[in-house]
């Protein structure tokens, strides 16, 4: 292999794990609690806010897709603001276990 094909390779090779380390702490960061204004996590405890979360935030919770989310989005429109997290269990595809999952990461906002 030519040198500069291995320099090309190795540089290439550096961009991608730099940008997957990135995305990595990004999410990490949302989901654990040390958020900042650049990770756009509403909460200053680290959770996120059930009634204000964006589809994106919303995707950021273990087990839930962009489908459940959508579902979580449009119950929130349609029914009025979650009063308690146990209102989740409204919406269709979330069950006990689903909620269990994700309690820590979650909060009620006004």
């Amino acid at each position: 292999m030519k040198l500069r094909t291995k320099v090309f390779a190795g540089v290439t090779a550096a961009f991608l794990l730099f940008n997957a380390g990135i995305f990595l702490l990004r999410n990490h960061q949302v989901l654990f609690g040390q958020a900042t204004e650049s990770t756009q996590n509403p909460s200053k405890t680290g959770r996120i806010d059930l009634n204000s979360a964006t589809l994106e935030q919303l995707m950021l919770l273990p087990g839930i897709g962009e489908t459940l989310a959508q579902r979580i989005i449009t119950y929130r429109e349609t029914v009025g603001p979650f009063r308690q997290t146990e209102d989740l269990l409204n919406v269709e595809g979330i069950g006990r276990d689903s909620l269990s999952e994700i309690q820590n990461y979650i909060r009620i906002g006004e």
